[in-house]
Order: C-alpha cells, then structure tokens, then sequence
C-alpha cells in the first residue's frame, strides 16, 4: 500500500497518467481480424495486464490438454491429435514435448529405425521451428536465447568443417 504525502502526490498522480508499456503486436491486422492473440491479460483483480505475451503453456488450451493426457493418458492423446489436419499451438508444443521424450530415452525401438527416417523427423521439427521463429521473432531473455545457442550449436555436430572432415577420415 502507498501512502500519499505532499512530497510524492505529485509523482504518484504523474505515473497514474502513463499506460503500461505493450510490445508491438506481430500484425496489427491479423490482431484486428481475431486471428493472432493480442497478449493482453486480464490480472486476478480485474485488471488487464500490458506488459507481457501469454506463452503457449500458460493457455487454457494448454491446461486442457494437460487434463485430457491425465484422463486417457499420453498415447491415446498423441493418437487423438495425430488424426487431426490442423493443429493449434498446444498440441503441437505437446507433440514435440513426446517427440523430445522418446528421442531422449534412445531406446531400442528407435534405435532399428531407419536412419533415413529419424534424419526426416528431426528436419520437419526444424522446418517448424524456423517458420515460428521467422513469424513470432519472439524477445528472449539472454538464459533463454544461451540455452538455445548452446544446445544448437551442439547439434551442429556434423555440418561443420571439423566434423565433417573428422567423419570423412573415418569413413574411409
């Protein structure tokens, strides 16, 4: 609570004038036509919020997904939305949350698939990738934007001239 004396009313009744700061929407006529979210949050009091973009897993969408996973688990989810042709922003952030999980376990399975196969899985995910951030352009915080260098950087492995000439002499 802010108490207001003669030295501060003055400064107070200033900042009471100015709107929260918004980022710059993506498109501003996508906004108006309904089709992309404008960002704009309503607080626990009834207020709206200007200041930051809802994220993917802070949507309702999200917290319905993660519900439906819970009533008829993860496999009949993934089922569900594979027999969809159009899918919204949280059901593809949960395919790829199960495409991460089961790469990362390197079971066998995976292991007997075509290599061919895996190499087309992993550039669809990157196509994906490269047109959100192409359309989003989203502003990362420097952890953020660190992870993502570092962990790309190491999947570079094997498109840059040390490797590639490391895995020509092996080989041959």
């Amino acid at each position: 609570m802010i108490l207001i004396t003669a030295e501060n009313s003055c400064r107070n009744r200033r900042f009471e004038q100015l709107k929260p700061r918004t980022r710059p929407p993506l498109n501003r006529r996508a906004i108006r036509m309904g089709s992309i979210d404008s960002g704009v949050q309503e607080t626990h009091k009834g207020g709206t919020d200007y200041s930051m973009r809802r994220t993917v897993l802070e949507s309702q969408e999200w917290q319905e997904i993660m519900e439906r996973e819970k009533e008829i688990g993860p496999e009949a989810l993934l089922e569900e939305i594979l027999e969809r042709r159009t899918w919204n922003n949280s059901e593809i952030l949960w395919t790829i949350r199960r495409m991460i999980f089961y790469y990362a376990l390197h079971d066998k399975l995976l292991q007997c698939a075509p290599i061919e196969r895996i190499f087309e899985n992993v550039v669809s995910m990157l196509r994906a990738f490269y047109m959100i951030f192409d359309q989003a352009n989203p502003d990362l915080d420097d952890n953020i934007r660190s992870y993502i260098s570092t962990k790309i950087a190491d999947a570079t492995w094997g498109i840059n001239a040390g490797t590639r000439y490391y895995l020509s002499k092996i080989s041959k």
